[in-house]
């Protein structure tokens, strides 16, 4: 069974890493993010990486992440995590 491990990034400033024995399902990616996920390709630690947010963040007035809109380059809301 492939092996999955992802970075999170809370708005709070908290953040971390998780490494699982499976990948993640739809379901368990929305909660990570609150809600409906969308993709973002990000450069991360050298590598390009996908960083999932919340695809309704801004509708929803998240507040905003700064460690994952440094990392986007771009303004990001809300929990994310990126895929390792």
């Amino acid at each position: 069974m492939p092996k999955q491990s992802y970075v999170w990034l809370k708005t709070d400033g908290s953040h971390g890493q998780v490494d699982l024995g499976q990948l993640l399902t739809l379901e368990e990616m929305q909660g990570l993010v609150g809600g409906y996920i969308e993709r973002i390709s990000v450069r991360y630690e050298g590598k390009l990486r996908d960083m999932w947010v919340n695809e309704e963040g801004l509708l929803d007035s998240l507040p905003q992440n700064h460690e994952a809109s440094r990392i986007a380059r771009r303004l990001i809301v809300g929990d994310v995590f990126i895929i390792l």
